[in-house]
């Protein structure tokens, strides 16, 4: 299973500094994530970039992840 960690600023929706997940792609990982933490749908995670597995991924919408993979929610880059 996918290992989600959790910054502090969203830990405060979940209650946990990390969960196992067994989304594998974007999409179901936000679905998955918020049928377990409710609150999560009034947080910014939606709005979030993506570290995944250390790279950076500006707009993951679209991104497909292994089982293995460990996951990250940071604020995304201003272009300037």
């Amino acid at each position: 299973m996918a290992i989600v960690r959790f910054s502090s600023d969203l830990a405060r929706y979940t209650g946990t500094a990390e969960v196992e997940v067994e989304a594998l792609n974007y999409r179901s990982l936000i679905d998955e994530l918020i049928n377990v933490f409710p609150d999560l749908a009034n947080s910014e995670i939606r709005e979030l970039a993506m570290a995944l597995d250390g790279e950076l991924i500006q707009e993951p919408l679209l991104i497909e992840f292994p089982e293995s993979a460990e996951l990250h929610f940071v604020p995304r880059l201003a272009a300037g």
